[in-house]
């Protein structure tokens, strides 16, 4: 092990500005020299005793009887070879710092590069022209350098300035604190810049939506952050755990409502299956094609006599105020039909309403770990807190499931699979015990 003191080396701040003479390395650009001790491996005083050790063995065989004793002089053994190291790896650890005053004008050179998420690129140096600190530090946005999490959206074909849609489909979850905001940025000649929202209808990404961004006139192509030729946004989450399950992504995205014009069964929800409209009634020449990828929801089935007399007798009671935990629940399933059942857990000051969703069929996604989206929890909580008391703190959340594992022996006919019985009862199993 070879250990070197530290070597101080005088600050020359041209050398940043001097571009590397490669045609010095030929013999290395730095050298080590052993210094003690003098002999070292044996390499400078090898040849002397080989030399030595040759010429006393000739003499010997040369002149037999110059010996004192009676028996055949013995020759003296080679000495050995030098030791030889081999160095197999390197490493050396070095520390650098200086003081730049950035007050004043400074001649020294100085360059700040950015991190990006796939390169580094430079974003200020003081031999450009046209550098101007100030700005570099008050308007540069470095938040898509090493987020938690992170989604780059590529754009081609963008007019400047304009407005852009995103509609995002996000998968159901139950989220158990509110989401901290994420943060958006537009790639510019500069580098990543904040990017102004106009309008948000997921809630920070609780649930599914639409987002409006505008798009600023400095969106640039001429940035090597990123490959290609096209623009880029980036959505970025400081929060480590905090990801939301995007399951769809699409742009020039729009909300309509529709408008019934004939009258539905009582207790039939109005819906409109996925794909059910692709053109405009007033045809625009601006737009190619319409698409509707998803099926339509929030529609609500008009009620029949027994359930319109139920309400009038819970409002001539309650006078349409949540007094006790049934009236909690009843209003929960009101404000939102596609529950399944709602739980009332009371406490002071705080009124807990504990929500399951209902599903078609079990082979739906997320059917055995249900759980109600942010958007329906928002609603119902509003709901309630318009009929409960000014001192009562309403908190609606999903049910916390726990898992159950059953191990069992099972005696098979002769003829039957054992996989397909597997799956048949496992299948069963999973139906009976999901709420």
């Amino acid at each position: 092990m070879l250990t070197l003191d530290a070597i101080e080396q005088t600050a020359d701040p041209s050398l940043l500005s001097t571009p590397l003479d490669l045609a010095k390395a030929r013999n290395g650009f730095v050298k080590i020299s052993l210094t003690t001790p003098p002999s070292a491996f044996g390499g400078e005083i090898y040849p002397k005793l080989v030399a030595d050790t040759a010429m006393s063995n000739a003499e010997k065989i040369m002149d037999p009887g110059s010996s004192k004793s009676k028996t055949t002089p013995t020759s003296q053994p080679m000495p050995n070879n030098p030791y030889s190291p081999k160095g197999k790896q390197v490493s050396v650890a070095y520390s650098a710092s200086a003081m730049i005053d950035l007050t004043t004008a400074n001649s020294e050179p100085l360059e700040i590069y950015h991190f990006g998420p796939l390169s580094a690129y430079s974003v200020y140096s003081t031999a450009a022209a046209d550098a101007d600190l100030d700005t570099l530090l008050s308007g540069i946005d470095f938040s898509p350098g090493q987020p938690a999490g992170r989604l780059l959206i590529e754009l081609a074909d963008v007019s400047f300035p304009s407005s852009l849609t995103l509609y995002f489909q996000l998968a159901d979850a139950a989220i158990d604190a509110p989401p901290k905001p994420y943060q958006f940025s537009y790639l510019s000649s500069d580098g990543w810049k904040r990017l102004t929202v106009t309008s948000d209808t997921t809630a920070n990404f609780s649930y599914s939506g639409i987002i409006q961004v505008q798009l600023p006139q400095n969106m640039s192509t001429d940035c090597v952050a990123m490959p290609g030729e096209n623009y880029w946004i980036a959505i970025t989450s400081d929060a480590p755990t905090q990801q939301a399950a995007l399951t769809y992504l699409d742009a020039h995205a729009v909300q309509v409502s529709r408008t019934l014009t004939a009258s539905l069964p009582a207790g039939v929800a109005p819906s409109l299956a996925s794909n059910q409209i692709n053109a405009l009634q007033t045809p625009n020449p601006h737009i190619a094609h319409v698409l509707q990828p998803f099926s339509s929801f929030a529609g609500i089935p008009g009620e029949n006599q027994r359930q319109m007399q139920r309400r009038v007798c819970r409002r001539l009671n309650n006078k349409n105020r949540a007094w006790s935990p049934a009236d909690y629940e009843v209003t929960a399933l009101l404000t939102m039909p596609s529950l399944y059942y709602s739980r009332c857990l009371p406490g002071n000051p705080t009124v807990c309403v504990v929500v399951i969703p209902s599903y078609e069929n079990s082979t739906l996604p997320g059917v055995f770990t249900p759980a109600v989206n942010a958007r329906i929890i928002q609603e119902i909580q509003l709901a309630l807190a318009r009929r409960a008391p000014a001192s009562a703190d309403v908190d609606v959340v999903n049910f916390k499931q726990q898992p159950v594992k059953i191990q069992a022996c099972v005696a098979l006919k002769r003829y039957d699979s054992a996989l397909q019985v597997y799956e048949r009862l496992s299948r069963s199993l999973k139906v009976y015990l999901s709420p």
